[in-house]
């Protein structure tokens, strides 16, 4: 999903930059390579953990931001 679209919709906040448009494209630029199953990635405020990953590619993951209560 692209960020902009999920920052307009839900408000997310998730940095922009000329080097990603997309939400994987945001966890690959963070995690620098392929994840794994279940693998949690965190990049304050927020945390992914991978669902499905298939040839290389991030096709589904969970994301949660970390509030101060947490």
């Amino acid at each position: 999903m692209e960020i902009d679209y999920l920052n307009k919709k839900y408000h997310l906040n998730i940095p922009a930059s000329d080097t990603y448009e997309t939400l994987a494209g945001f966890i690959f630029h963070h995690h620098e390579n392929v994840p794994e199953l279940n693998e949690e990635i965190i990049v304050p405020p927020f945390i992914f953990t991978i669902l499905q990953v298939k040839d290389r590619r991030i096709k589904q993951v969970k994301m949660r931001i970390e509030t101060e209560e947490e």
